[in-house]
């Protein structure tokens, strides 16, 4: 989702709290990847919900782990 650094938090004097990004992941091109995310080679559809995503694993480890196998066969 394209927050891959650690976040730098800070607290000012008046209270207001706030977090900047603390680092830059490029590629050899100089290329940035804070903000957009990096490439990916292989799309795998799950929900970006993390409950979702949760109880979607808990309910099929079997079938996750053979899509998962197949998957990482398929680009070897």
């Amino acid at each position: 989702m394209g927050a891959i650094s650690d976040a730098f938090d800070r607290k000012l004097p008046i209270g207001w709290e706030f977090t900047i990004s603390n680092e830059v992941y490029a590629d050899l091109t100089g290329q940035d990847y804070e903000g957009i995310g990096v490439p990916v080679d292989l799309e795998l559809d799950y929900a970006s919900d993390r409950q979702t995503f949760f109880n979607a694993v808990a309910k099929n480890l079997e079938d996750d782990k053979a899509q998962i196998i197949g998957l990482a066969e398929a680009v070897k």
